[in-house]
């Protein structure tokens, strides 16, 4: 049994109460996942979604039937005594392992004994009081009559014939009424449901076990039959044979099982949304080989080309490529285009062209983009009615005058060619007002070429570094937009209140003029709810909301308000709280993915009035995580015509050197050799005595082997400088047991304690950094009334999983980091309850409950968090830890990673490391959305007088990095940007 594989059969030991505890890390939890617009459609079509059940490792008493007791690991759905579980293990150390899951059938091997003590249990567990089971049920039963739960309802029928019919209707009202008893049923009823859907969909299988549409009556089972009493039976004259979804699904398990593993086949067959068996599931159940060839096929087929794209960022595969992968069992080239002609009959993939094979939830991703941005430019063309330049100059004469108001005014100076004077007031671009007495502002060109570009086109597309003032413009022209629009009708109704001597009605034509009307054609900006500002992470809108005093949402949130609008009728749509959205502006778009950006944009263009979109990010930061390379499509496909622009100058003098570093590491990633980084201090950890001054901003911390690492962080956060405050501090690293490790660390440091107890359970005491790892809503205990919520929480992104959200409910976001300001324990009606006080150290301080923080929102500890969940944050000092093992690293991670930094960055890395990650091929993303938008978007006739205006604008351009003119200037060459191989 060393290792190898053994079949366990028998039953889960009960728990004793007193080993019972609840463990607040790893409980059982419901994961939603993110629909599309059309699985959204097809939800409030009729569609049903499922709860999927993330079923929490746990280790249990497993008795077999030789009376030998194991301690196994594993997963399991059903744990109570009556089950029979068959399970794989294997054994590891000094326990077993299961492989995957188990199946599930009531027990066989009880004698009329061995089922009054599991029926005892059975009844205690749907309610019925210790009392009636032992002294009145039993008691009153005959002596001889069989006992078991295939006929549990026949035996209450006995015992309420001998006079007990209060006690049996009870004891009916609650089996009846339980979980427990539904399960039951579902075994005896659907014997391959019970059998093979823990391994098939195990995520799924709880809740499938709750759908029933009606009690299901069966003449041909008769144990079940008889069980039920003569008033149930009447419930019943109505009902058919069982048409539940289980029963659809025990026939589709028996005789076409293959259909489980198609989404779409499900969802038409079955009408359940987001549901699919992995390939591996086929095979864990044994059943892959009984499938006839072609379904098998294209099983196998289906899952290269889901696992191709996951792996790479892809949205479709290449045939040629798709024909030379190996497959678990062997297929020829024809036998691949049969099995890609049946699933394109099925319209699992499409195949736009002969050689892109394309899952058909990305052709609609791709192709839905392209045929909204289309839209939008049929809508025709809106001029927002504002001064760009005006008003861009305004901003900047405010911040100046702020800055002399605090005696920290700094010389302007001329930076390069990417500044521009305030236009004089004879200018035809700008009419100027009167002169503000101030020294003369000089303007950053590509905030103003942005500016007017979002004024005039449907789409605009805007990438630079960390601090070149993306937000900045979004923030100060809609600002302006609105409140030009404000003072406009103030105006206008100060007139009309002046004007004595005109009717009282508006449209009286002996009246004075009525108030500005928008033309139709170009409607004015009336209000914030017109422009909807929104990010991909809760993290990244919080500090959209915070940096543009807008009102931030995650795209999720939009998407998730619909749906919640969308459950009830027409007329409460009307009240959907973006119906009147015109303008979209996404905030790091390069963490967006394909399926997400349609949604939002197809929901909007549809359902509200969008006339322009405006995406900003970095088109050299890490795509997304999900398939799709959003913005470098966008950007690359919408250059040739204009719409983009690339700003180049850095507005943070404090960054300057660690933008200068970013350029080179993107410069020498996508050239792929390796120079020289410009660190203006290195520290080798072999070496003793080694010190480090706060005017350093770009720092090598150089290792020479992995056990180095734990020095290296010690040597940090006890002498680096910016390290002495965690709030003001971050480490990132790429690998999770980095993160354990640093957090580990940093604890001792900062707070004194382990990051777990000595039950290895998550330890949590005030001065700890953490942050939340899930989206969730919470009780404020403190209910304080000047909540500083900045995301709104009626956006219940919970609502496919049916969950209702008060609106005195605290939002917190996946990837908010606090502070534990207290941690208490209160005795509440006998019961101890635990109460947390978090503080963002931004104004934001709530008391929540601890287990439900826990339940919803999954709190860690967060002096380190990996690149992907950092992403779309910012810190004004940074620890990047490279390590050694790097592999799958690109240079744009660590380009990712040290742009994070505001004002200081150490680098921990060995010099073999930095140099192999930043020199490693990326994996190109293969997508077709650039093609399709040049297709509907860019026509010959736009290309006009735009090539020689794009060389000067687009990203890669030749034009220098530089400082803003507030600045001494700090010229770095700016790196090509290459574009991914995306075709139509």
């Amino acid at each position: 049994m060393s290792g190898n594989p053994m079949e366990l059969k028998g039953y889960i030991l009960p728990e004793e109460k007193e080993s019972r505890v609840e463990d607040e890390d790893e409980e059982e939890e419901q994961q939603p996942e993110f629909l599309d617009m059309e699985e959204i459609d097809n939800v409030a079509s009729g569609g049903r979604r499922l709860l999927r059940s993330s079923l929490r490792l746990q280790e249990v008493d497993f008795k077999d039937f030789s009376e030998k007791v194991y301690q196994v690991q594993g997963h399991f759905a059903l744990r109570s005594p009556w089950w029979q579980v068959k399970c794989s293990v294997q054994n590891r150390g000094n326990r077993l392992v299961m492989k995957g899951f188990p199946s599930y059938k009531l027990r066989s091997d009880l004698d009329r004994e061995g089922w009054i003590s599991i029926v005892s249990l059975f009844l205690r567990a749907c309610g019925v009081e210790p009392e009636v089971i032992s002294h009145s049920f039993f008691h009153s039963l005959p002596p001889n009559i069989e006992i078991s739960l295939h006929n549990l309802m026949e035996v209450i029928d006995e015992f309420s014939k001998a006079g007990n019919e209060d006690t049996a209707s009870m004891i009916t009202t609650r089996v009846s009424r339980s979980v427990d008893w539904m399960q039951v049923q579902t075994s005896l009823l659907h014997p391959h449901v019970m059998k093979y859907l823990p391994t098939l969909l195990p995520g799924q299988f709880i809740d499938l076990l709750g759908i029933r549409k009606q009690r299901p009556t069966l003449p041909d089972t008769q144990t079940l039959q008889a069980g039920l009493t003569t008033q149930q039976n009447d419930d019943n004259q109505e009902g058919e044979v069982d048409v539940s979804l289980l029963n659809k699904l025990e026939h589709i398990i028996k005789n076409d099982v293959w259909i489980l593993g198609f989404r779409t086949l499900v969802f038409r067959e079955l009408g359940l949304v987001r549901c699919e068996a992995p390939l591996k599931a086929f095979e864990e159940c044994d059943i892959l080989q009984k499938i006839p060839p072609l379904q098998r096929h294209a099983l196998l087929v289906y899952d290269k080309i889901k696992k191709h794209c996951y792996s790479t960022g892809s949205t479709y595969v290449d045939l040629t490529e798709l024909s030379k992968k190996r497959f678990p069992e062997k297929l020829s080239s024809d036998q691949v285009s049969e099995a890609i002609s049946f699933l394109s009959d099925e319209r699992v993939v499409d195949v736009p062209e002969k050689t892109k094979v394309v899952l058909h939830n990305f052709y609609l991703y791709e192709t839905g983009i392209a045929d909204c941005l289309h839209t939008l430019v049929d809508r025709g063309q809106w001029n927002i009615p504002v001064n760009a330049t005006e008003v861009l100059y305004a901003a900047a004469v405010k911040r100046q005058q702020e800055k002399k108001q605090n005696g920290n005014a700094s010389p302007s100076v001329q930076s390069d060619t990417n500044t521009t004077q305030r236009p004089s007031s004879a200018s035809s671009d700008q009419q100027a007002g009167t002169d503000s007495g101030l020294s003369p502002i000089k303007l950053d060109q590509d905030h103003v070429q942005a500016a007017k570009m979002i004024c005039a086109n449907p789409v605009t597309i805007i990438s630079g570094k960390a601090g070149c003032g993306k937000t900045t413009v979004i923030s100060e022209l809609f600002k302006a937009a609105v409140l030009c629009e404000q003072e406009d009708i103030e105006k206008a109704c100060a007139d009309f209140e002046n004007d004595t001597g005109g009717s009282l009605e508006w449209d009286d034509p002996t009246a004075s003029p009525s108030p500005p009307q928008p033309d139709k054609e170009q409607p004015a900006i009336l209000s914030e709810k017109e422009i909807l500002l929104t990010a991909p992470t809760g993290r990244a809108a919080s500090l959209l909301s915070k940096k543009t005093k807008f009102h931030a949402y995650t795209l999720h949130q939009v998407l998730f308000s619909f749906m919640m609008r969308q459950k009830d009728e027409e007329e409460r749509f009307k009240e959907w709280k973006f119906k009147d959205v015109r303008i979209l502006i996404v905030d790091e778009g390069s963490m967006v993915c394909v399926q997400l950006l349609h949604s939002v944009l197809r929901l909007l263009t549809e359902r509200a009035q969008l006339r322009k979109f405006v995406i900003l990010g970095d088109v050299r930061q890490l795509p997304s995580i999900q398939p799709g390379n959003v913005l470098q499509n966008l950007f690359d496909s919408l250059r040739p015509i204009g719409w983009t622009v690339e700003m180049m100058t850095n507005h943070r003098a404090e960054s300057h050197l660690i933008v200068k570093n970013a350029g080179l590491i993107a410069e020498m990633g996508e050239r792929r050799q390796f120079g020289h980084l410009e660190f203006d201090a290195k520290v080798d950890i072999e070496e003793s005595g080694n010190t480090l001054s706060a005017d350093k901003k770009f720092i090598l911390v150089r290792l020479n082997d992995n056990c180095e690492l734990q020095r290296a962080v010690k040597f940090l956060i006890e002498t680096a400088p910016g390290l002495d405050d965690d709030a003001t501090s971050q480490f990132i690293t790429f690998r999770r047991n980095d993160v354990k490790l640093i957090n580990e660390l940093c604890c001792k440091h900062y707070n004194k304690h382990t990051t777990r107890n000595h039950k290895n359970k998550l330890a949590f005491q005030p001065g700890d950094k953490v942050c939340c790892t899930k989206n969730g809503y919470l009780m404020n205990i403190d209910d304080t009334n000047n909540r500083n919520d900045l995301i709104p929480v009626d956006m219940a992104n919970d609502a496919q999983s049916g969950k209702k959200v008060k609106k005195n409910d605290l939002r917190l976001c996946n990837g908010e980091i606090f502070f534990i300001t207290e941690d208490k324990k209160v005795e509440e009606r006998g019961r101890s309850r635990r109460y947390v006080t978090l503080d963002d150290r931004d104004g934001r301080e709530f008391t929540v409950d601890y287990r439900q923080l826990q339940r919803e929102c999954k709190m860690q500890h967060a002096w380190a968090r990996t690149i992907h969940t950092f992403q779309g944050s910012e810190n004004e000092t940074i620890v990047y830890v490279v390590g050694n093992n790097t592999w799958p690293q690109t240079w744009k991670h660590i380009y990712t990673a040290v742009t994070r930094g505001q004002k200081r960055v150490y680098v921990v890395t060995s010099d073999k490391a930095i140099e192999s990650v930043i020199q490693r091929r990326e994996i190109p993303r293969n997508t077709r959305l650039g093609g399709l938008v040049k297709e509907q978007l860019v026509h010959p006739w736009m290309l006009t007088g735009m090539q020689s205006n794009t060389q000067t604008t687009s990203a890669g351009s030749k034009r220098k990095m530089t400082l803003s003119a507030e600045h001494a200037e700090v010229p770095c060459k700016q790196p090509q940007v290459t574009s991914t191989n995306s075709s139509v």
